[in-house]
C-alpha cells in the first residue's frame, strides 16, 4: 500500500506543471490567465466536493466497493484520454492552431 501511495504522490506532483504547459500550448496568450484560474478553481472545487461524495459512496457500497468503482472510473478516464484523436502529432498541431485562431 505504501508503494502505491508513493506512486500516487509522484503522479500528482506533475499535475500543475503539466497543466500549466497545456495552458501555454492550447490557449492564446491573452486568455491564459483566465484559463489557468479556471483550472485551479476546478481543482479546489473537486477537492471540496469529493470527500462527501466518496463518503456517501462508501456508505452505499462499502469502502472496497467504492475503491473498485473509483478505480474503474479512473481507468475509463485514461482510456478515453489515450483514445483522443489529437494524440497524434498532426492532430495536435491542427487542434492547437485551431485553438489559437479562435476569437
Amino acid at each position: 500500500m505504501l508503494f502505491f501511495r508513493v506512486m500516487l504522490g509522484f503522479g500528482e506532483g506533475a499535475t500543475f506543471p503539466v497543466s500549466t504547459q497545456a495552458m501555454s500550448d492550447w490557449t492564446p496568450k491573452e486568455k491564459r490567465a483566465f484559463a489557468q484560474e479556471i483550472t485551479h478553481a476546478s481543482v479546489r472545487l473537486g477537492n471540496a466536493l469529493t470527500p462527501p461524495l466518496v463518503a456517501r459512496l462508501i456508505v452505499a457500497v462499502t469502502w472496497r466497493g467504492s475503491f473498485i468503482f473509483l478505480g474503474i472510473i479512473s481507468v475509463a478516464w485514461v482510456i478515453g484520454a489515450l483514445a483522443e484523436p489529437c494524440s497524434s502529432k498532426e492532430g495536435r498541431k491542427r487542434d492547437v492552431a485551431l485553438a489559437h485562431a479562435s476569437p
